[in-house]
């Protein structure tokens, strides 16, 4: 087991792998409560208001394409089922 993870995490010097998927699964506890801390904590209309200029950007800058990838796959999968 590396280094870092056995000093981030004293105590895990028995089985490695039981000890790793320990780990593994406090971790994902923790980034999982900062996740949704963070979500809790967003500003969406700032992020929007961040996001506004390089919308409009693409607006003019990329014109509507003529067909969409979505149309021809229905067109695909109706043509499969029969």
């Amino acid at each position: 087991m590396p280094e870092a993870l056995l000093r981030a995490f004293p105590g895990s010097a028995g089985n490695p792998k039981e000890n790793l998927a320990e780990m593994l699964e406090r971790l994902a506890k923790e980034l999982q409560a900062v996740r949704r801390r963070e979500i809790r904590e967003a500003d969406n209309l700032k992020v929007l208001e961040s996001l506004e200029h390089a919308f409009n950007h693409a607006i003019r800058a990329l014109p509507p394409r003529p067909s969409s990838w979505l149309v021809e796959m229905h067109a695909w999968f109706e043509k499969l089922r029969k």
